[in-house]
């Protein structure tokens, strides 16, 4: 889903980033200027990580708001590992990953997910680590891994046809993956998640998982959820001048 937000100031983009480390201390952060195109995102999800034959992914899928307090929190985040639609969402994108690293590795992940929280979302989560049974490229990892079911839909060619033909506005660089790869093979990339702007209009990228049994329209309240704590830094920096 994407956001179209018109400002009269300009957007100070060192300001938003020091904002938005501040307030999400837990996820990956970066800055990427392509043209008149900067990136700006604030991501907890990780593709992959790899360290010689040793690797870490995770799938993150289903997600539910924090609550006020330490109670309330703890009562929707039951409610979002007991969620029917949820867990089946999840489950997905976990057998995904599982399907498509299980002849190249061993792996040790948990039958059940445990909770991811940030400071406005927290997701259903489970890490899953692996050793590669012989020597594999980090991006022939990518090319196994990426895009998830959460992304990309599931079966992958299918999905990737009906998105090639419903879908009117391009992705751009919204879920590619960023990150680093060093000489000796090791490396980590993330997933470029929310955020984008170009020249003086302003977008701003979400997505949530969609099923059959899906409620569309608390699909677009979750949507709303993960672009909200963006779209109050811009805001702020803009009340601010």
């Amino acid at each position: 889903m994407q956001t179209t937000l018109d400002f009269d100031a300009s957007i100070d983009i060192a300001q938003l980033l020091e904002s938005l480390v501040a307030q999400q201390p837990n996820s990956y952060h970066f800055v990427m200027k392509s043209g008149e195109i900067i990136f700006v995102s604030a991501t907890p999800e990780r593709i992959v990580k790899l360290a010689g034959n040793q690797f870490e992914t995770a799938a993150v899928a289903g997600s539910i708001r924090r609550g006020d307090d330490e109670q309330a929190d703890t009562v929707l985040a039951d409610a979002l590992w007991h969620d029917q639609k949820n867990r089946e969402e999840h489950q997905i994108v976990v057998n995904m990953l599982v399907k498509q690293l299980a002849d190249i590795s061993k792996l040790t992940y948990a039958e059940t997910p445990q909770m991811l929280k940030t400071p406005q979302i927290q997701h259903l989560y489970t890490p899953i680590q692996g050793q590669l049974n012989a020597e594999t490229p980090l991006f022939a990892l990518v090319e196994r891994l990426h895009p998830t079911p959460a992304l990309g839909g599931w079966p992958r060619e299918w999905a990737k046809k009906v998105i090639e033909d419903y879908e009117r506005a391009p992705r751009g660089l919204f879920a590619a993956p960023l990150g680093y790869y060093s000489p000796n093979g090791m490396g980590e990339l993330l997933l470029v998640f929310v955020r984008c702007w170009l020249r003086l209009i302003k977008r701003d990228y979400c997505r949530s998982g969609v099923l059959a049994e899906s409620d569309l329209a608390q699909e677009a309240q979750e949507i709303q959820l993960k672009m909200t704590p963006m779209r109050e830094l811009l805001e702020d920096q803009i009340d601010a001048k």
